[in-house]
């Protein structure tokens, strides 16, 4: 074996080791965190009565600790590479992603619902920019051809390998992300500028975690996806879209801490101000808070 020829399965086997370390810090991040925030969800979830937003919740946290479960086994378990199980894996993962980051477009759609006292005009213009980055997701992943899932290593490897060979195909899930950035930019101005004009009316602390939620969010889940449409476009083959699980588990984290820290009691208390707003309607605070939005 030529040296070149070294050099490059040495580039292999470290993308590899790469490529399962994110995974694992992924992994390890989102049950661990589980674990972090678990007493909260018992105080402001379960001892109260299932509604539309709080099944949201139970939805994102639960569907992502016991959904990845099988991206866990298409990781780190001893499958042939050219097997169906690896192939049902990899659709899995694909469909799992996907459906984790509707529901937690879902939930934020109905938060700024909610902040805009049930505008069926905020409801539309939200649910219109996620229906149109949906079309480009779908659009992206059906145009997108059949990848090399069995790159060949200097050991045994374990896991369900998946390369990208195309640059063409790479582009397009690339683009599918981009949409996810635009849905999540248009979020964050329609809460910065209603919040702004609540904190008008005095605000006080329920504006403040608003304005501080919605940015911390932004922020994190926008370098997430712009990371994760970076390695689409400009990484090696076996390290496109590393980034697509932590990206779905960062996005679980964020809305579950999100809903949860409008739960606190000292945050529900309601100061009078929503309610002298013009236009607002039989809007409640509560609502917003999410513990009696149905």
């Amino acid at each position: 074996m030529s040296d070149g020829t070294l050099a490059a399965q040495a580039a292999l086997d470290s993308e590899f080791h790469v490529n399962n370390y994110y995974w694992i810090a992924s992994f390890a991040l989102l049950y661990y965190d589980y674990l972090l925030t678990i007493n909260q969800e018992m105080i402001f979830f379960w001892r109260r009565r299932i509604t539309f937003a709080s099944g949201l919740f139970f939805a994102c946290r639960y569907l992502s600790l016991f959904g990845n479960v099988p991206v866990i086994l298409q990781t780190f378990g001893y499958w042939p590479p050219d097997s169906s199980t690896c192939h049902s894996l990899q659709t899995y993962h694909q469909l799992f992603s996907s459906g984790i980051q509707s529901l937690v477009a879902v939930t934020l759609i109905t938060r700024t619902y909610a902040l805009y006292g049930r505008s069926r005009r905020i409801l539309a213009l939200t649910c219109f920019t996620w229906l149109c980055a949906g079309a480009i997701a779908f659009w992206s992943l059906t145009r997108t051809p059949s990848t090399d899932s069995s790159p060949t290593m200097s050991f045994d490897s374990f896991g369900c390998g998946l390369s990208i060979d195309t640059h063409a195909a790479a582009k397009r899930l690339g683009v599918a992300w981009v949409g996810v950035v635009v849905f999540d930019t248009e979020i964050l101005i329609l809460t910065v500028w209603k919040t702004v004009k609540l904190s008008k009316f005095g605000g006080g602390q329920l504006v403040h975690v608003l304005l501080r939620d919605g940015s911390i969010y932004y922020a994190i889940l926008t370098a997430a996806n712009i990371s994760q449409i970076l390695t689409f476009w400009y990484a090696s083959p076996l390290l496109k879209g590393v980034s697509t699980t932590f990206v779905t588990v960062i996005s679980v984290i964020m809305i579950s801490r999100a809903m949860m820290n409008l739960q606190e009691p000292e945050r529900l208390k309601s100061t009078g101000y929503l309610d002298s707003l013009p236009g607002q309607g039989t809007f409640d605070e509560s609502e917003l808070c999410f513990s009696e939005f149905d």
